[in-house]
């Protein structure tokens, strides 16, 4: 089938039309005839096929848009959910992510007789001051470490920072899916109130370095 005479779009990509003899490309070139992503090649070449109807490279030139764009548009999605879950982590008032215990009891009066619960003996309460004794967390689920800390400090919304003891810079999302290896204050040692309190780090099914 010959294709007519007429005007077409440029099949070596250029945002202009065409003349078509009906035999063989022309050098008369008319209009926009659409814009790509980017410059053209700035050069005439030979015409890359003989049928005007299809340009070879306006597939090509689609998908050098679509691909950066797609990649960009990804990394920014990533980037907004990892923001929104670190910043959620960090808030002790938030519970959904581990950050504390979704509820907490009002302190019970002192007991009435001199029995003294196993938990009590062997955690000694915080002092008029805010200060406590630090307990032993190694081994112990991330989750309940931090949940510790606010029981014996006698703040409930008492923050603990924690870190991956593999130094692989991995956050801690869920920390029950956590156990701790290591902890910046010694287990017996003094901590004021508002202390830095900082637990390394691996997974539940990983092991301490």
């Amino acid at each position: 089938m010959t294709t007519p005479a007429g005007w077409y779009p440029d099949p070596s990509g250029h945002p202009f039309e065409r003349y078509w003899s009906g035999g063989a490309w022309t050098q008369q070139t008319r209009g926009t005839w659409q814009v790509g992503c980017g410059k053209g090649n700035g050069g005439h070449r030979a015409p890359l096929t003989s049928d005007p109807y299809r340009s070879p490279r306006s597939w090509y030139r689609r998908k050098r848009c679509v691909i950066p764009a797609a990649i960009v548009g990804a990394f920014i999605v990533i980037g907004v959910i990892g923001s929104a879950l670190d910043a959620a982590k960090k808030d002790p008032a938030n519970n959904a992510l581990g950050g504390g215990p979704a509820s907490f009891s009002q302190t019970s009066p002192p007991p009435t007789d001199d029995t003294t619960s196993p938990e009590s003996s062997s955690t000694p309460a915080a002092g008029s001051d805010g200060s406590f004794i630090m307990p032993d967390e190694v081994g112990t689920v991330l989750q309940d470490a931090q949940d510790d800390i606010q029981r014996v400090s006698g703040d409930q919304f008492f923050f603990t920072d924690s870190h991956d003891a593999l130094g692989s810079s991995r956050f801690q999302i869920l920390d029950r899916d956590w156990q701790v290896c290591s902890q910046n204050v010694a287990a017996g040692q003094a901590v004021g109130a508002g202390g830095n309190i900082d637990f390394a780090a691996v997974k539940l099914d990983e092991t301490c370095p």
